[in-house]
């Protein structure tokens, strides 16, 4: 829980938001947005019991400007965005944060 707090304190310190400004399929992945301009933070989460591949849109005219990668969090992992879509690999019950490599 350690690797966590930080991350926790971050993404709600943001503040939660009700608008996403992206959608995310298969729809068994809940998605949710903290913050806004280079300070957003989407949430994922796989509540199934199965490794899932979740593509998500992000809206522009929500959003703002959009980055060319974002990283997958705790892990790190960088992800390109094309097309504004991205991909992100969930293991089963797993909760990731989608940030901007470069805050804004």
């Amino acid at each position: 829980m350690k690797r966590y707090n930080g991350l926790l304190r971050e993404v709600t310190g943001a503040g939660w938001e009700p608008i996403t400004g992206a959608h995310v399929s298969p729809d068994v992945i809940r998605i949710e947005r903290f913050g806004h301009g280079g300070n957003t933070h989407w949430v994922l989460h796989n509540s199934t019991a199965a490794a899932v591949a979740a593509e998500v849109r992000l809206d522009a005219t929500t959003i703002g400007r959009l980055q060319s990668e974002y990283l997958v969090r705790p892990n790190g992992q960088a992800v390109k965005s094309k097309d504004n879509m991205l991909s992100v690999q969930l293991e089963p019950r797993e909760t990731v944060v989608l940030t901007p490599s470069r805050p804004q």
